[in-house]
């Protein structure tokens, strides 16, 4: 997929977008408001989980976390409904 189609889908410039997949955040669901402060808080030197988040951070992140399952659930559900369709029609 070119960087265009995303940029219009989601209303984010393209320029946005190339930044966000330059500090790997393209596909992590956050406002650009809270990208800034999530880098130095990802990977600690030795490239593990760091613990440098603030309370404040991390209550953001797992909030935004709550919304994507929210979001993953409720597209499971949109998907399940041509299923019971389609099986339906075959007979199933």
């Amino acid at each position: 997929m070119r960087i265009g189609e995303p940029a219009r889908r989601t209303g984010v410039s393209e320029r946005s977008l190339r930044c966000y997949e330059a500090q790997g955040l393209v596909a992590a669901g956050l406002h650009s408001g809270r990208v800034g402060q999530v880098p130095p808080c990802m990977r600690d030197a030795d490239g593990g989980p760091s613990a440098a988040a603030t309370p404040m951070l991390v209550a953001h992140l797992a909030a935004e976390r709550e919304r994507s399952d929210r979001t993953v659930a409720d597209l499971r559900r949109s998907r399940e409904t041509p299923d019971e369709v389609i099986d339906a029609a075959r007979g199933r």
